[in-house]
């Protein structure tokens, strides 16, 4: 008993000591420093990333939104559920990540694994119902869309006149807030084609934000209305390529009822 009471505390001490007080993948500067740097390099779309051009955190977290966003630029439509299950996931883990910043009894380690698990949590449940899939499929697609045209023009933050919350103007938030309950029930209108014009948005934002963190982590210096030509392009894209596929679905789903039928007559 007494030796397993020593075993306990060695390992308590050497885990506050090293992995919740000193963890980091680069230096010795905190992860949550680097996962901080990622998303403001990522979803801000701010050149602060070109300093950390060694920063892993930013090449990985880049090299996942650009493949997702490619995944739903062609699938999006069709693989709905999937799609909002990671959209909700990854909101749930930066909206808890930004809660807990100023919480000085969260090391940086438990932070980032409560904000896990809970991502996690949210993601599974929103791909367990339809409903709520679809909803927030709407409400993702047009607040982010909302949210690229406010990072890419930051000057319609710039407003004597208007509060701002969160480095943020108050228009902007009452723009999120009412696209995004706007967007949620918009889906009930046209399903098959709300759904592939709703993921076409989502995939295009993706790609314009994981292309500019990757850019700005490489150290590449690039314009940003690029990244906002290259999405607005992509979900346009995207939009006539899953309508193709749609198309093509149902065609060759009648052509084979229609072989069935004439097979039973023979």
């Amino acid at each position: 008993m007494i030796k397993w009471k020593i075993f306990y505390t060695t390992l308590t001490k050497m885990m506050n000591t090293t992995l919740f007080q000193n963890f980091s993948f680069i230096g010795n500067n905190s992860v949550c420093y680097y996962v901080n740097v990622s998303f403001n390099t990522i979803l801000e779309m701010r050149d602060v990333g070109l300093e950390y051009h060694d920063n892993p955190t930013s090449i990985t977290l880049s090299a996942f939104v650009i493949m997702f966003s490619i995944f739903t630029l062609v699938f999006g439509g069709r693989l709905f559920r999937p799609v909002s299950a990671i959209c909700v996931g990854l909101f749930g883990f930066y909206a808890i990540y930004q809660l807990s910043e100023d919480s000085s009894r969260l090391s940086c380690d438990v932070r980032i694994l409560i904000s896990s698990v809970i991502g996690f949590v949210l993601g599974m449940l929103t791909g367990c119902f339809i409903k709520i899939a679809l909803f927030f499929i709407g409400a993702f697609s047009s607040a982010g869309l909302v949210h690229l045209i406010f990072t890419v023009f930051p000057e319609l933050h710039v407003r004597d006149d208007v509060p701002q919350i969160l480095d943020k103007s108050l228009i902007y938030w009452g723009v999120i807030l009412l696209s995004g309950i706007c967007g949620g029930y918009i889906l009930k209108w046209k399903q098959e084609i709300s759904l592939e014009v709703m993921t076409a948005l989502i995939g295009g934002a993706s790609l314009a934000y994981g292309l500019h963190g990757l850019m700005a982590t490489l150290g590449a210096s690039v314009n940003i209305n690029i990244f906002f030509v290259i999405g607005i392009s992509s979900s346009i894209l995207s939009c006539i390529v899953q309508r193709k596929l749609r198309l093509r679905r149902l065609h060759e789903k009648q052509t084979k009822k229609t072989k069935d039928v004439e097979y039973g007559k023979n």
